[in-house]
């Protein structure tokens, strides 16, 4: 126990010693917040004057240098005086990013409760050269010792308040937890460290698909043992949960901040994160196309394996064309910057402005889902015209008959997992466009957390596949006994 004290207290001294070297001696500043006074004129009282501003002792600490007869060198904190704003060059040339003409955000003249905010209130403000605000050209200190990922928006999301703080949505950010990135655009980005608060939400969301992902395996697993489950709809149904299986890890992992450490890795996720969440969509659309086409009086062998190629082609190459798209406009200049999703530029995942949101994600999903209801309506409109034309003829063939429930009982399967998947998305849907508020967020968990479940109680949980699946094990018990014996 003692030497535990000793250790404890060997370590503290050396952090203390540590912070005393970085923020200089009597001053409460990081070094890049200090400013060297050089040149500037000391009166009697010991007060400096420096560019047009009075430093009185307890503002400024002398360092010694080499050279003891010049009297050592004068710091002070700049952002006692001035309003410090962190200027960060990310993707960006360091020299062009110091000399950018231009470096334009809007400012609001109102106080800091922002209930009391309108238009009227807004100004357009240069930063630079601004007697107001001091530019620091550097990452913000505390982003070392806050953990988490940034969020990058545009500039106009936001405005800046007259303490030197940043508002953005509901949220108010103090001075060291953003920075401003120079763009080729009129407007800059700015880029916001993500709150302790932000971060439990990202780990309730993420909880919730943990829960769910043993869920989604078992169900794989048991498609893929079952050869009498392996027909068109039954592949179709396993690749779907293989990409939503596959979005779920992966979000898991951007969502637990598991991977900032590594940025190539980190937007590598990011685009196959993408990629899955989009393929769990066209997976969703190709069922409930196929649900229609059945009832629509299309025959085909559930088994054809040139038409489950077809589906693969669909359901992988749309979202490939959108990867495809997603790389072009961050790897090239085909694109206007503004379309630019940003993997990797501080996230794993694009960036949070709701243009590209709305572009690369929500628009795609409010086309499949609104082509999705119109399959299960019109189809749920064709089972009851064949359901009143035809009830007494199917009474006599048994066989048609039961082909006939099998294609309605999977109607019904199809459309459950609709209206989860759909609740859970339309939830998803709602919090992007009302700024996350918090309680539709945890509905959101809510629904992720059942999301597996559901699907596991909807196609496994059945007697029949129980049955089947206790005869292929039992099959293959028998096989081992033969080889053993």
């Amino acid at each position: 126990m003692c030497m535990l004290k000793v250790y404890l207290t060997v370590f503290s001294v050396a952090l203390c010693f540590r912070f005393v070297l970085a923020h200089g001696k009597g001053l409460g500043c990081t070094v890049s917040e200090r400013i060297e006074l050089i040149d500037g004129i000391m009166d009697r009282k010991g007060a400096i004057r420096y560019a047009g501003n009075i430093y009185p002792p307890e503002e400024y600490s002398r360092e010694p240098t080499e050279n003891e007869g010049d009297g050592g060198r004068y710091y002070s904190c700049v952002c006692t005086r001035r309003k410090c704003v962190y200027v960060c060059c990310y993707y960006v040339n360091r020299t062009n990013c110091e000399e950018s003409s231009s470096l334009r955000l809007n400012r609001t003249t109102a106080g800091p409760g922002r209930a009391a905010w309108s238009v009227a209130d807004l100004e357009e403000v240069e930063l630079r050269g601004n007697a107001d605000y001091w530019l620091i050209y550097a990452t913000p200190p505390t982003w070392n010792y806050m953990p988490g990922h940034a969020l990058q928006i545009s500039g106009h999301e936001g405005e800046l308040i007259a303490d030197g703080s940043f508002a953005y949505g509901a949220k108010v950010y103090a001075p060291r937890t953003f920075c401003i990135n120079p763009t080729d655009d009129s407007m800059p980005h700015v880029w916001i460290k993500e709150t302790d608060e932000h971060l439990e939400l990202h780990h309730w969301h993420s909880l919730g698909m943990i829960v769910s992902l043993p869920f989604l395996i078992a169900t794989l697993i048991v498609y893929a043992l079952i050869p009498e489950l392996r027909n068109i709809p039954g592949k179709s149904l396993m690749c779907y949960i293989f990409a939503l299986t596959a979005s779920y890890v992966t979000l898991i992992l951007i969502k637990r901040s598991v991977l900032d450490s590594s940025p190539e890795l980190c937007t590598a996720v990011g685009y196959l994160c993408y990629l899955s969440l989009l393929s769990s969509f066209f997976w969703l659309n190709l069922m409930a196309f196929d649900i229609y086409w059945t009832f629509g009086g299309h025959r085909r062998r559930t088994t054809d394996p040139g038409l489950f190629r077809l589906y693969c082609g669909y359901a992988y190459g749309f979202p490939l064309l959108f990867l495809a798209v997603a790389l072009l406009a961050d790897y090239s200049d085909l694109m206007h910057s503004k379309m630019r999703p940003g993997f990797g530029d501080g996230q794993c995942w694009f960036k949070g402005e709701q243009l590209i949101s709305f572009v690369y994600l929500y628009l795609p999903l409010v086309i499949l889902v609104t082509a999705n209801m119109f399959f299960f309506v019109s189809t749920a409109v064709k089972i009851g015209i064949i359901e009143r034309a035809t009830a007494a003829a199917l009474q006599g063939e048994s066989g048609r008959h039961g082909a006939y429930t099998n294609e309605r009982n999977r109607y019904g399967l199809y459309v459950r997992l609709f209206v989860v998947m759909g609740i859970t998305w339309t939830f998803e849907f709602i919090t992007w466009v009302v700024d996350a508020q918090h309680w539709l967020v945890y509905v959101t968990d809510i629904c992720n957390c059942v999301t597996g479940v559901f699907i596991f109680f909807l196609f496994v949980w059945k007697r029949k596949v129980w049955l089947l699946l206790q005869q292929r094990l039992s099959s293959h018990r028998c096989v081992a006994k033969d080889h053993r014996g």
